[in-house]
């Protein structure tokens, strides 16, 4: 019995020195690579710049500006944008953020942009003052073409808080792959109804834009709500949990509760892959950002 115990031991120390001495276990193959994932890669960042509530001396234009290039992003939506305002001391947003982007990054990127009108201030039932308020995308690719278009609300509401929304579209693309890029903020009050129907009309604005098409906004919905039930119907969305809460941020302290800011792609699209999808906090915004990684063949 001694002697088996012995022997099996020998055996044991002889296989563990041959795995040692083997120079197959430190030879490399030197035709094996990693093969990275083919595609363009696409980085799209939604954010809600609380720009029609004080951000209107250039350090805070500055802190926002930092916030998107941290990330690195191609396309950036952007919402609560005020152009030409008294309340903004005249400030174009898309104007002030494009101009420190471009410096940024070096004048490496020429960041462009378009804007969608939402409303004219001193309209009838808007706020007081002149210029104008809405969303936009902002881009250091080419801009093959823009769109803009106007969502109403639902009249079943109500006047009181009553706003109209916009969409802001352009078509670019990023190497050979072409694609459209949305922009828009649905209703903000309390009561769904006027999300729901501008949810529908989102859905018929979309369909006139052909081919790719990627989705970002402030949507003041929940991932459970009815609206995003209907937006998830012809759009795919791309979060990788429901607790990536977006709103608020920490800009005045607090912690986000509740997941609105998404970033989606339109379904079906066999060709595009989510890779990545991140909230980031930040105290340049009432909003966290978001910024998605798309892999497009």
């Amino acid at each position: 019995m001694m002697l088996d115990v012995i022997l099996a031991g020998a055996l044991m120390l002889s296989i563990a020195s041959c795995k040692e001495d083997n120079p197959l276990n430190k030879y490399v193959d030197p035709n094996k690579a990693i093969i990275p994932p083919s595609g363009t890669l696409v980085k799209i960042m939604q954010y809600n710049i609380y720009g029609a509530r004080g951000l209107y001396i250039d350090k805070e234009f500055d802190a926002l500006a930092e916030v998107i290039h941290a990330q690195n992003p191609d396309f950036v939506s952007i919402n609560e944008v005020d152009s030409a305002t008294n309340r903004s001391r005249g400030t174009i947003h898309p104007a002030e953020l494009c101009k420190r982007l471009t410096a940024l990054s070096g004048g490496e990127d020429t960041w462009k942009w378009n804007y969608a009108i939402a409303f004219q201030f001193g309209a009838p039932g808007a706020y007081s003052g002149v210029g104008t308020y809405g969303d936009a995308v902002l881009t250091k690719h080419e801009i093959l073409e823009s769109r803009d278009y106007q969502m109403q609300p639902d009249e079943a509401q109500g006047t009181e808080g009553r706003e109209v929304r916009s969409v802001a579209a352009i078509r670019s693309k990023v190497d050979d792959q072409e694609f459209w890029m949305v922009s828009t903020h649905l209703d903000h009050r309390g009561v769904e109804l006027s999300r729901i129907y501008q949810a529908k009309q989102l859905k018929d604005i979309l369909s006139s834009m052909p081919g790719r098409l990627f989705l970002a906004g402030d949507l003041n919905a929940v991932p459970t709500s009815e609206t995003m039930n209907i937006i998830f119907g012809y759009m795919q969305k791309c979060y990788m949990s429901e607790t990536q809460y977006t709103f608020p941020s920490l800009w005045k302290g607090a912690s986000p509760t509740s997941m609105i800011d998404y970033v989606m792609y339109r379904t079906p699209d066999i060709n595009v892959k989510c890779t990545g999808y991140k909230v980031i906090q930040n105290t340049a915004s009432d909003h966290c950002a978001v910024l998605a990684t798309f892999l497009v063949d």
